[in-house]
């Protein structure tokens, strides 16, 4: 269940994104959260969003899940947390921890999910998201957080194009700000996409929704793309 192409750049190139990103999300817990919480980043990486929520929140009850070995040690150096090694797509994995958290984290996961093309890169982000809910105790709350892209046809592209990609290059090379030829490959959503998803598992509600929207530059207009945005949903899971 661990792509292995994935799983060599992210140990070899462990990059950082402001945790600022998580600022909707972390008000969100605040005002939800209890004294005994608990908290699970799914590919937390190198810790940052769990430091950032813990110093934000309190919680100290907190747990990253990450595919690479690298990132769980700077993660558990960086935050005291418990770590675990395993994927989000593995079902025995994730029946292992069914129900052990309040709130869990996906951010920025859901586009490193590919498989052999569109529909099963689009599968495997529903699984996960399926799968993050399993984490979650009833009446817990799964936070999602994606870079999304409008038009699906003009994502359509992006994908094949770095599929493409991967065949010619072993390196990393920019031919527009979006695409990037060479690891790791993306599949990314659009927000309706992403809320259809939430929306097709059951006993689930999307309590919370914010889209921070971003300028488009003229390269990415030429490549048919119409939106680009920071997407966060809330998630609740009901009893039941």
């Amino acid at each position: 269940m661990i792509d292995q192409g994935t799983l060599s750049y992210f140990d070899g190139e462990a990059r950082e994104y402001s945790p600022q990103r998580l600022k909707y999300a972390v008000e969100i817990i605040n005002q939800l959260r209890r004294d005994d919480d608990s908290l699970v980043d799914i590919g937390c990486g190198t810790g940052n969003i769990l430091e950032y929520i813990k110093n934000e929140t309190g919680i100290t009850e907190l747990c990253g899940i990450d595919i690479s070995p690298a990132c769980l040690t700077s993660a558990s150096v960086r935050t005291g947390c418990r770590t675990l090694r395993g994927s989000i797509l593995d079902a025995e994995f994730v029946a292992s921890l069914k129900g052990k958290f309040r709130f869990a984290v996906l951010s920025a996961v859901l586009h490193h999910l590919v498989g052999k093309s569109r529909r099963e890169s689009k599968n495997n982000a529903l699984t996960a998201i399926r799968h993050s809910l399993r984490l979650v105790e009833d009446n817990g709350f799964l936070i999602i957080l994606e870079p999304t892209y409008s038009t699906s046809l003009a994502m359509d592209l992006a994908f094949y194009v770095k599929k493409l990609g991967e065949k010619v290059t072993t390196g990393r090379t920019r031919i527009l700000e979006l695409i990037n030829l060479g690891p790791p490959l993306v599949s990314y959503l659009s927000h309706h996409e992403l809320k259809s998803m939430c929306n097709a598992v059951d006993h689930c509600e999307i309590i919370g929704y914010q889209i921070r929207q971003h300028q488009l530059s003229p390269l990415l207009k030429l490549a048919l793309i119409t939106r680009r945005a920071t997407t966060t949903l809330v998630v609740h899971k009901k009893s039941g």
